[in-house]
């Protein structure tokens, strides 16, 4: 039996979402790490084709285990990868993934484990201008683009950075900054690779870079953040009513007795939709869900499982019906304002209970149903040889 909670995915709004993004900035890396931003990343991209995307040259996440996963469910396209770190080389190398590199070492191991296997590997050389997380500096840098020259397993692939702010119109000074440095030491380097890449969905959306050449496309995708004029919100979460009760005046609810009924008689609902769920402590008492169209605060300390919600003002609520935490007329956004964090936060961290409802056209659901999660594309060998499909060699600028 499945969780009454679930998050639906309207793959119709992503799809053409995707079309909008493509249209606007060409070249396209859709970003599926942190579960695809709480949906499935091997179900976008199997619902979304993006194998057939010739505007979508990677498929992007955070960390080598998302890329493996994305191999042994029989993705072929090329995956790149933010952290590599030096003790993931030789993994890295027999999934075929594409490296950014920070330092000496991750492009030494690459390198290394490259030779070990007879293979070329592409790497994207990532400069740090701000964000302070990966990348190497401007002098550095330099450093790190002769040797992955000179090395004998490796290909520049690409060079990137990252930004730190620029969702956040009052640290556009600082996101200036970051443009100028990561085109100062573009302009410092004799050739430039095939890939040249800065910007998430809100940077791309809010700052012109015609020295770059490809997008980091995520939150974007699912409608929400700096979107594109034309972006719609692509997720709804719900559940269903588990219970009603009634209490009087000077009764408390949930734990601490953190509510107290003062105006008397009031009526009280259960949802099953706890911190555990993805709606941590941080709401409590902050917002509101949706029932029969009419808002229906939250009360007391949400629960692990549980949170309590004040129908005193909707008397025709009954348990079994709908409730909407965040949807079309509810925006995640709103909750994540609410509970004083990020909407990234809120979307990812939705638990594998919390079941996914894919909307999609027929010929979607048709066309993958016999490739889905198939057990036996798992083995590395099964990757075509020609999935990097370059030279060592790269003209001058």
């Amino acid at each position: 039996m499945q969780s009454s909670s679930r998050l639906t995915v309207d793959i119709t709004v992503i799809h053409n979402n995707l079309k909008k993004l493509v249209t606007a900035f060409d070249q396209v890396m859709v970003m599926v790490k942190a579960n695809a931003y709480g949906t499935d990343p091997v179900l976008l991209y199997k619902y979304l084709h993006l194998d057939k995307w010739k505007n979508i040259p990677f498929i992007g996440v955070s960390h080598v285990w998302e890329g493996i996963c994305l191999r042994e469910a029989g993705i072929t396209t090329p995956i790149f990868v933010i952290s590599a770190p030096p003790y993931e080389a030789e993994t890295v190398v027999i999934h075929q993934l594409t490296a950014a590199v920070s330092t000496l070492e991750e492009v030494e191991a690459l390198n290394a484990a490259g030779k070990k296997h007879a293979k070329m590997l592409p790497v994207h050389l990532h400069l740090n201008t701000g964000m302070n997380r990966f990348g190497t500096t401007f002098n550095e840098g330099k450093i790190l683009y002769d040797a992955i020259q000179k090395a004998t397993h490796l290909h520049l692939e690409g060079i990137m950075t990252h930004f730190a702010a620029a969702d956040l119109p009052s640290f556009d000074a600082f996101t200036l900054s970051q443009i100028e440095q990561f085109k100062a030491f573009l302009d410092s380097l004799p050739t430039l690779p095939r890939w040249i890449h800065a910007a998430n969905s809100g940077g791309a959306v809010r700052f012109p870079l015609p020295f770059c050449n490809l997008v980091r496309i995520g939150l974007g995708l699912m409608g929400y953040g700096v979107c594109l004029e034309g972006v719609e919100p692509a997720l709804r979460l719900s559940t269903k009513l588990a219970s009603i009760c009634e209490r009087e005046k000077g009764e408390s609810v949930s734990y601490n007795r953190s509510y107290t009924l003062t105006q008397g008689k009031e009526k009280i609902g259960v949802i099953p939709v706890g911190y555990h769920d993805g709606f941590h402590r941080s709401l409590s008492g902050k917002g509101y869900v949706l029932i029969r169209e009419k808002k229906a605060p939250m009360i007391g300390l949400v629960c692990m499982d549980f949170m309590m919600i004040n129908l005193t003002h909707i008397p025709e609520a009954q348990v079994g019906d709908e409730v909407t935490l965040f949807g079309k007329d509810l925006s995640p956004e709103k909750i994540s304002q609410w509970g004083n964090t990020d909407v990234r936060e809120l979307l990812v961290s939705l638990p594998d209970r919390v079941q996914r409802h894919w909307i999609h056209p027929a010929h979607f659901m048709h066309s993958i149903m016999h490739s889905i999660r198939n057990e036996h594309d798992t083995d590395p060998e099964r990757l075509p040889n020609s999935l990097f499909p370059f030279e060592k060699d790269q003209a001058s600028r």
